[in-house]
């Protein structure tokens, strides 16, 4: 399986009837910094240095300071994490061939977690016709949880050989309620030429039976709404705490409307168990029948430590700056 990340997929229109979508965000609007993320990132516990190296389909690999160095996702897809400027590079391959590649410019508030991505692209699809996106997103969090994504976007694309422009703007609410989160709100609109798609997604959680979450963490279960998006982020608290308690089932809605002509609605319903360490941390999340595992090691936090006391040092006395352009390389 291959995981790649997309601020809008390539049509709403496109993707609305092969019924799936990928979206992807992330920024603030608290105070921001351009200066580099935290060091303590994928730390559990600072005090023993228990820190998440595998987290479903993605397996972490840190530097010595302790910052995310790179990612990979399955066999076909790596990522690279950069530092001042910040950015997330990713790459796709298939039989030893380049299928995708691209970059996020990154932004990151002054708590460390994840305030802003820019992604831009300009590739071929697979049938050889030129493709284009260009998309922002930008978090906003409450009380040290996310509380909201709102994303715009634009791009082209071809069909039946004929060129096709389109725009875009979502919105993904996070509800929490007694520090465990019972709502995620997906509301998503784009245009192209005299048709519009519209889409309101909902998934509501249910914590009859369900569990302690130690460490606060981020699971499968927990990323439904964002799978393959910012997941990628949530595994190593990049976008906050995760809920007190883990659901212990989701029910999910879609209502979509066509130029306002088509209309259809979905449910589905998700059941969720997991398995613990004996330190509380996650073992494992069954989403249905497909299960997730995670794994974990063990950092120097005091070089991490003194990292972060050295970031917190020169923090302000960089120039400010949201986004900054990145030079890609060409094929």
């Amino acid at each position: 399986m291959t995981k790649s990340l997309r601020l809008f997929g390539v049509s709403f229109f496109v993707s609305a009837m092969a019924l799936g979508f990928v979206a992807c965000g992330g920024s603030d609007d608290e105070d921001l910094s351009d200066g580099v993320v935290s060091s303590m990132a994928g730390l559990l516990d600072k005090e023993s240095g228990l820190r998440v190296k595998k987290a479903g389909d993605y397996t972490y690999n840190y530097s010595d300071n302790g910052r995310i160095q790179s990612a990979t996702a399955g066999s076909y897809t790596s990522f690279q994490f950069g530092y001042n400027p910040n950015y997330l590079s990713f790459q796709e391959t298939w039989q030893g061939e380049v299928e995708d590649e691209g970059y996020y410019r990154l932004v990151y508030n002054v708590a460390g977690l994840l305030a802003g991505m820019t992604y831009s692209s300009d590739g071929i699809d697979d049938n050889g016709y030129r493709e284009t996106n260009d998309s922002e997103a930008t978090v906003a969090y409450s009380g040290g949880r996310i509380s909201k994504v709102s994303i715009t976007g634009s791009g082209s694309y071809y069909e039946d050989g004929y060129r096709i422009t389109w725009t875009a703007t979502g919105m993904l609410t996070f509800t929490w309620a007694n520090s465990r989160l019972v709502k995620v709100t997906w509301e998503r609109d784009q245009r192209q030429a005299d048709e519009r798609y519209h889409s309101t997604e909902e998934w509501n959680y249910d914590y009859n039976d369900g569990v302690g979450n130690a460490y606060l963490q981020y699971t499968p279960s927990l990323t439904l709404a964002i799978e393959e998006d910012m997941d990628i982020f949530a595994y190593v608290g990049l976008l906050g705490e995760g809920s007190a308690q883990l659901p212990s089932s989701a029910t999910y809605s879609e209502e979509v409307i066509l130029s306002a002509k088509e209309e259809y609605t979905s449910e589905k319903s998700y059941n969720f168990r997991y398995g613990f360490n004996k330190n509380g941390s996650v073992s494992y999340t069954y989403v249905d029948s497909n299960r997730y595992d995670f794994k974990y090691d063990y950092a120097d936090t005091r070089a991490a430590a003194q990292e972060e006391s050295q970031e917190q040092a020169t923090k302000g006395k960089r120039p400010f700056r949201l986004f900054q352009p990145l030079r890609r390389s060409s094929k």
